[in-house]
């Protein structure tokens, strides 16, 4: 059963789920939660180009062979996580092999205001498959 646990940092809730934690914002609390626990935890990992972030999850496949790298929903090959993010004007590619996503911000962007996108997107690419 999944709870919400008091805010810390710049997150406000840390959702538990399966012994599990990550952190959530507000308005993504009641939506996770919605979503089925059948994708594991991703991990977030800093890169040299401190536009860029890595995400990772264990059993998840982001791209299911090859390699995608897209800076546009029209280079997405199909891929609706890819799609969803090259949707969205404040990133600028979206790096994706079998056991690896790393998805590169505009340099006047804020992770503050992506990161919880890019999550979520990926929370909910995972629930679909």
């Amino acid at each position: 059963m999944s709870q919400i646990l008091p805010r810390t940092g710049t997150f406000s809730a840390w959702l538990a789920s399966d012994a599990n934690l990550f952190p959530v914002w507000d308005a993504e609390v009641q939506h996770l939660l919605s979503i089925p626990k059948i994708m594991p935890p991703f991990e977030i990992a800093s890169t040299p180009n401190p536009n860029s972030l890595k995400f990772t999850a264990q059993g998840f496949e982001f791209v299911s062979e090859g390699m995608i790298s897209a800076s546009a929903v029209e280079q997405a090959a199909g891929n609706a996580l890819a799609e969803r993010l090259c949707s969205e004007p404040l990133i600028s590619n979206v790096f994706m092999l079998p056991q690896f996503m790393t998805v590169t911000k505009h340099p006047s962007a804020s992770w503050d205001e992506l990161l919880p996108l890019v999550e979520t997107a990926i929370l909910e690419d995972g629930s679909r498959r």
